[in-house]
Order: C-alpha cells, then sequence, then structure tokens
C-alpha cells in the first residue's frame, strides 16, 4: 500500500526539502529570508486585519480536497487556493516562497514550493505557521496552538485521507495522511508537521505546518 511505503520515506524525503527551507523550517529559528527586491511575499497591508485562522485552516483544508490529480498541483494553484502569492527565491532557484503574511490573531504564516520533481514524486510544498521574533513552537512551547492536530487529521480523513503513520521529527512529530488517485496508481500525501503546546494536563498536540506531495504508488 502507498500509505506504508510512503509512511517511512516520507521522514526522509521531508527531512531534505525542509532544510533547504530553512527560513521556514521548524528545526531552525524562524528568521525571515533576505526580501526580494525589498518585497516580502504577498504581504498584507498592516492597517488591514489579516485572515482569521479558522479560515487559513478552510482555505488549506479545501486545497487539500482539491488534489484530485498531478494537474492539480502547480505554484499557481497552491497559491490562488491559500491566498497568497509566491515569489522567487534567488538563492534556491526551485523555490518560490512567501512570508511573514499575517493572521487576525497576530500569528504568522508562510509558505514554500518546490518545483522539482522526478518522474515519480509529486512537488513539495508547505504551509507553515510562526510568530515572528519568537522561537519555534518545538523549542520553546508557550500555550500557543495554532491548530488542534486531532481535529485537523480527522478533517481530512472526512475528505477521503487515509491515516498512514505517525514518528518524531525534528524535535516535534510528524503525522502523515494519503489518499489514493488515478485509480490507486498514485497517491497525494498531506502531513502535519506538530508538536506539543503547553505542559501537564493542559498540553496537547497542535500543528505547526502543514505539508503536501505524493508520487506513485
Amino acid at each position: 500500500m502507498i500509505g506504508n511505503r510512503r509512511g517511512l520515506s516520507a521522514l526522509s524525503s521531508a527531512a531534505c526539502w525542509l532544510l533547504a527551507a530553512s527560513a521556514l523550517a521548524a528545526g531552525c529559528a524562524r528568521q525571515p529570508d533576505a526580501p526580494v527586491s525589498g518585497k516580502r511575499g504577498s504581504a498584507p497591508d498592516h492597517h488591514q486585519p489579516g485572515i482569521p485562522m479558522a479560515e487559513l485552516q478552510k482555505r488549506i483544508l479545501s486545497y487539500a480536497d482539491s488534489l484530485r490529480s498531478r494537474g492539480d498541483i502547480s505554484s499557481e494553484k497552491f497559491g490562488a487556493a491559500i491566498g497568497f502569492t509566491l515569489l522567487q527565491d534567488k538563492k534556491v532557484s526551485i523555490r518560490t516562497y512567501a512570508k511573514d503574511l499575517v493572521t487576525a490573531e497576530g500569528y504568522n504564516y508562510g509558505a514554500s514550493y518546490f518545483s522539482v520533481e522526478s518522474a515519480r514524486d509529486f512537488p513539495h510544498h508547505e504551509v507553515i505557521f510562526y510568530q515572528r521574533g519568537k522561537p519555534p513552537v518545538t523549542d520553546v512551547p508557550d500555550g500557543v496552538c495554532y491548530w488542534d492536530a486531532d481535529s485537523a487529521g480527522r478533517a481530512l480523513e472526512r475528505l477521503g485521507y487515509r491515516t498512514g503513520g505517525e514518528a518524531p521529527f525534528q524535535r516535534g512529530g510528524l503525522r502523515q495522511y494519503w489518499r489514493p488517485i488515478s485509480g490507486g496508481k498514485q497517491g497525494v500525501d498531506t502531513s502535519l508537521l506538530t508538536y506539543r503546546s503547553d505542559e501537564g494536563d493542559s498540553a496537547k498536540t497542535c500543528v505547526y505546518a502543514v505539508q503536501f506531495g505524493g508520487g506513485d504508488k
């Protein structure tokens, strides 16, 4: 089954492309990239309210639901579905990104899209939540929960995704979900990068990034 095969390979695959996107990777202190031509990717007017987290989550799930074939995956479709413009990374030719966007709750979010692909694999791309100037939540849990992991997982399952396993990853965790497409010959991976928010009885597992990928079975 693709879930079993990709469940293990997803960790090494995710590690490679996350390291390439170090400015948005969970294992690094998220210092912003050097701006491209003085711009931030699709940065909103700071006089306008940011998107509510609930709406951002809804758009991410809608995008996950839209992935029914390889033709549904492109940087343009990804940006349009979530609501940002991806800019070219001048240091990494295969990467486009958006960063330092703001939610109504005062959190930040961004995205990376890697255009390179093999004959078997789909492009890797992600949406990540963070707070500028603060340590990664995997290093210093402070009670902030961007998205409850159990709730996000159940929402993916309602869209037809299947649980593909969970494992430790970069001081947090990775929960993989997958959905067969193309008559079962291919599959779409949607993975939740997680962390523990708070401590003691109030602790729960939350999501700080959602990754998309997939490929041949």
